[in-house]
């Protein structure tokens, strides 16, 4: 048996639930599964080792802080907080760029937000924007139509930005950008002595490159001209033969011509003289001073500032080369290490040995990987030279100018270098892989309470409480393993994970430990949706797939035959004769039975979808609202629908459609592309469903509509007063919540927003983060914090008044009252006293509640059954033990034992 079993019988208990206080390990919507921990898109080592030369980098690297995206687009920060050390808050972010000491992160939707220092932060409001570059302390964004916004550090290209024209791609030097348009003509701003002004005439031009104060254009015909301060490239071009590529110190440029000579403008002695004679050579590498040139066999020869270039190796074989600031690393084709140049920025110390696979670089140090994710480092030790760390299983190195941050497969970090420049890696940062909706069975071993660590490197885990008897929690990785020996209630663990620094990160965890489940019966499965399941197992009544029947139980037999009872108007009687159906639906007055084939039976009251099922067969689902059905088709994915047909019972035209979803009185279906059609009672969402697609899921009120999109954005329609309008601005949001009449959305911080009739929950959400589910009523919310304590809100007359006290693990409701679970199985209730809100039973031992509309029924351990509520709603409790699961309509309760006998 699995260690863990996902159990969908009839008595499924209590679940194992996990919810993380910090990020929840999900994809961004939309724009695919994010990798753990992806960095900013420029970083030191790759400006320097990427690009043909530092200032080439679409970017500036942050000097002093690292930023990097989790999988939810949360941010991870760390290092000098003035320089962004410090992360935004949210989540759904996509990229990250830099300047020297600022962040700017954008979204989906191409809205922006930037962090760090202040001349980096004043970030356009508006959306749309595809790609963001900068200078040393200013950044400017570009959208899909071409038009460009600029931000940050007075005279380095903060202001006077171009205004009109269609630009296709912006350039950067320290101080300045430069920007082509489709017809290759170039307008710059910024530093009008460093590149800013004086751009060359005419178009044509393909691409533009960059020392610190000058830029270099190529044309298609491959000639150059360049602009901006002669001391760094600005002037000297040539003015004649035809180059295919052009290379930068932070003083001088290097170009290649197609047959692999070089020509050299710029200062003298820091690469704009000395290059070598000749042709072949394939490609430039640079230092802030110097250049080095690969062959085509491999040999290399390297020119400019003596001091920060030295001598090349001789030889051949080389194939890629690697720089700080100051001085060259190469990898020979065995694994073997050379470097030369400033002995003080790892132009000696390499290490011994071979199998080295790649090069990462600060200003002054070079890292290393070995084909194991081992690491070996070199040169200043307060930019990263030393203090690399031990083990393997690195997968590759991002840099600030002084500090590495080294990351694993599975998303922890390891840094070092100086610590003010983000040298001290993050706090451990726990994120649940083991998923929700589990059960621990007693003596079945359990291996997979995992988490994985997307932050520091872990040094201890422990838990608080101790765990149930015959667990223990791995004091390295946090897993929790075991062979539970005991049953234990619904408890709640805090699971903490500390660094060598004393940081630390926590996650939440809840735990049941239960005998094994009773095997039910066939005998007796219900419809697949009634009262109580409607109530508590939805996130909301209306977030049904279907209405429950109101009046009528219906269950199939073990052969697939249909016994139902109660108001024969209603579906008590007229059943369907044969065998061979698989499962039952419902509206408010009537019901609907799926056979293997796919064909549809169907009774109760006529107009309210007792008859008018479509004949054939292949239809997989059946959806309802009160008073109509609709299905839908494998074959093609068109809909067919019957019922009242204000209510929805005239489907649309059509196909590929793949779910629907239902207000009371109209309903809302997503095709495969995200895109929604509604139909039914206009005033209820029948019409007026959003334009658009990439709507991810939809939830409903009586009235109203609400969609999800995949950036996490909320559209709504349907009636005002029901949440149809008012919905919250902005993106995040993870899940969204309802009582009949307003709606409640979770953002990926936990925080929550409010919107819909005042009177049921749509204003005065509770504030701060660190929710994770909300539960409701027709009135009012309820949501339980991490210390177990319950926060509600809305209609203080049927539960929108909290209850004292802490240590409460789910909460259950009727139409006007809630009740909760606490650890030990005790019981709490609240809300209108004729309802279930009053009278629940004394002590413990209690594993789930049921509820009709004005009662609820709870389930001991031993199978007997207490009762309270409304006594014309099931609030009397039956005698006898061994029930299992309890099934309800608005006024009745139906107790299952696993027997299959009712």
């Amino acid at each position: 048996m699995n260690s863990i079993s996902f159990n969908t019988s009839f008595t499924h208990l209590l679940l194992l639930k996990i919810a993380l206080v910090v990020s929840i390990n999900t994809a961004i919507a939309g724009g695919g599964n994010i990798e753990l921990n992806r960095f900013t898109e420029v970083d030191t080592s790759s400006a320097y080792n990427d690009n043909g030369g530092y200032y080439n980098a679409s970017n500036h690297p942050n000097f002093n802080a690292f930023a990097a995206l989790k999988t939810d687009g949360s941010i991870t920060a760390w290092g000098d907080s003035d320089s962004g050390g410090t992360s935004p808050s949210g989540s759904g972010y996509t990229k990250i760029y830099s300047n020297a000491y600022a962040f700017a992160a954008t979204k989906a939707d191409g809205s922006i937000t930037a962090w760090g220092a202040l001349r980096g932060t004043d970030a356009p409001a508006d959306s749309g924007y595809i790609k963001i570059y900068s200078t040393l302390i200013a950044f400017t964004a570009i959208k899909a139509d071409g038009s460009i916004k600029v931000w940050g550090g007075s005279g380095h290209g903060d202001t006077s930005a171009p205004s009109n024209g269609v630009y296709t791609k912006v350039y950067s030097n320290t101080f300045a950008f430069a920007a082509l348009k489709a017809d290759g003509s170039i307008t710059a701003w910024g530093d009008s002595n460093k590149g800013g002004s004086s751009v060359p005439a005419g178009s044509g031009y393909t691409k533009i490159y960059s020392t610190s104060s000058a830029f270099a254009a190529l044309k298609a015909d491959g000639s150059i001209k360049a602009w901006g301060d002669s001391r760094y490239g600005g002037t000297g071009a040539p003015s004649t033969g035809v180059y295919t590529k052009i290379y930068s110190t932070g003083y001088a440029f290097a170009a290649l011509t197609a047959d692999g000579s070089i020509t050299v403008w710029g200062d003298s002695n820091k690469g704009g003289s000395g290059a070598p004679v000749g042709n072949g050579y394939t490609k430039i590498y640079s230092t802030g001073y110097a250049f080095a040139a690969l062959k085509a066999d491999g040999a290399i020869k390297s020119w400019g500032d003596l001091g920060h270039r030295g001598t090349a190796p001789s030889g051949n074989g080389y194939t890629k080369i690697y720089s700080t600031e100051s001085a060259f690393a190469v990898i020979k084709a065995d694994g073997t290490i050379a470097v030369w140049g400033d002995s003080g920025r790892g132009g000696t110390g390499a290490p011994s040995g071979n199998d080295y696979t790649k090069i990462y670089s600060t200003n002054g140090a070079f890292a290393t990987l070995k084909a194991d994710g081992s690491i070996k480092a070199w040169g200043d030790p307060n930019r990263g030279g030393t203090g690399a760390p031990a083990g393997s299983g690195y997968t590759k190195i991002y840099s600030t100018k002084s500090a590495f941050a080294a990351i694993k497969a599975d998303g922890s970090i390891a840094a070092w270098g100086s610590s003010s420049n983000g040298g001290t890696a993050p706090a451990p940062n726990l994120v649940n892989t083991a998923g929700a909706d589990q059960v621990a069975i007693i003596d079945f071993a359990i291996t997979n309470i995992t988490f994985s660590n997307l932050g520091g490197a872990i040094v201890s885990c422990t838990v608080a409480p101790a765990l149930p008897a015959g667990l223990s929690i791995d004091s390295t990785t946090c897993t929790i393993s075991g062979t539970p020996t005991k049953v234990r209630a619904l408890s709640v663990y805090t699971v903490t994970a500390k660094d060598a620094t004393d940081n630390t990160g926590s996650a939440i965890v809840s735990l049941t430990v239960n005998v094994q489940d009773p095997t039910i019966s066939k005998l007796n499965r219900f419809t697949e949706v009634d009262v109580s399941s409607a109530y508590n197992d939805n996130d909301g009544y209306y977030n049904a797939s279907n209405h429950p029947n109101f009046y009528a139980f219906a269950t199939l037999q073990d052969d697939g035959s249909i016994t139902a009872w109660g108001a024969p108007y209603t579906g008590g009687t007229g059943v369907p004769s044969g065998s061979g159906y698989t499962k039952i639906y419902s509206t408010m007055f009537a019901f609907a039975a799926l056979k293997a084939d796919g064909s549809i039976k169907a009774w109760g009251a006529k107009k309210r979808g007792g008859s008018g099922a479509p004949s054939g067969s292949g239809y997989t689902k059946i959806y309802s609202t009160k008073s109509a059905f609709a299905a839908i088709n494998e074959t093609d994915g068109s809909i067919k629908a019957w019922g009242i047909s204000g209510s929805g019972g005239t489907a649309p035209s059509g196909n590929g459609y793949t779910k629907i979803y239902s207000t009371g009185y109209a309903f809302a279906a997503l095709k495969a592309d995200g895109s929604i059609k509604a139909w039914g009672d206009p005033s209820s969402g029948g019409t007026g469903a959003p334009a658009g697609n990439d709507y991810t899921k939809i939830y409903s009120t009586d009235s109203a509509f609400a969609a999800l999109k995949a950036d996490g954005s909320i559209k709504v329609w349907g009636s005002p007063s029901s949440g149809g309008t008012g919905a919250p601005a902005g993106n995040d949001y993870t899940k969204i919540y309802s009582t009949a009449s307003a709606f409640a959305a979770l953002k990926a911080d936990g925080s929550i927003k409010v919107w819909g009739d005042s009177g049921s929950g749509g204003t005065d959400a509770p504030a701060g983060s660190g929710y994770t589910k909300i539960y409701s009523n027709w009135q009012a919310f309820a949501v339980i914090k991490a210390d177990g304590s319950i926060a509600a809100w809305g209609d203080p007359d049927v539960g929108g008044t909290s209850p004292a006290g802490s240590g409460y693990t789910k909460i259950y409701s009727t139409d006007s009252a809630f009740a909760a679970l606490k650890a030990d199985g005790s019981i709490t209730v609240w809300g209108n006293s004729n309802r279930g809100g009053a009278d629940a039973p004394a002590g413990s031992g209690y594993t789930r509640i049921y509820s009709t509309g004005g009662a609820f029924a709870a389930l001991k351990t031993d199978g007997s059954i207490a009762a309270w509520g409304d006594s014309d709603s099931g609030g009397t409790s039956p005698s006898g033990s061994g029930y299992a699961k309890i099934y309800s309509t608005w006024h009745a309760f139906a107790a299952l034992k696993t027997d299959g006998s009712i």
